[in-house]
């Protein structure tokens, strides 16, 4: 398996560019927006933010995955505050993540 272009991705004018600024990936308006060829349109702006949270969703799946299996392991047999620290720590992680998808920074 190949692995993905490392992030923070960044997007700049609807490219999606890795953290050397080399292009991962390009969002084109759909032909029923304004415009010809490459008009900005704010839902290729959108998709193109929700592109740029890729490295860090899937990283953020990957916890819970671990999470899980931890949790799971102990038999769901962990101190309570170990249990809450995981779920906040996961919770944070996942506004951050949602508020980037989002255009929030």
């Amino acid at each position: 398996m190949t692995n993905h272009t490392t992030g923070p991705w960044t997007e700049n004018a609807c490219e999606v560019q890795a953290p050397d600024g080399s292009p991962i990936c390009e969002m084109l308006a759909r032909p029923e927006d304004s415009g010809v060829n490459y008009p900005y349109a704010p839902e290729a702006d959108a998709n193109s933010r929700l592109i740029c949270a890729a490295p860090e969703l899937l990283a953020l799946a990957e916890r819970l995955v671990e999470t899980a299996r931890i949790c799971r392991d102990c038999e769901w047999d962990v101190m309570n505050h170990e249990l809450i620290q995981l779920l906040t720590s996961l919770e944070r992680e996942a506004k951050e993540t949602i508020a980037k998808a989002q255009g929030g920074e």
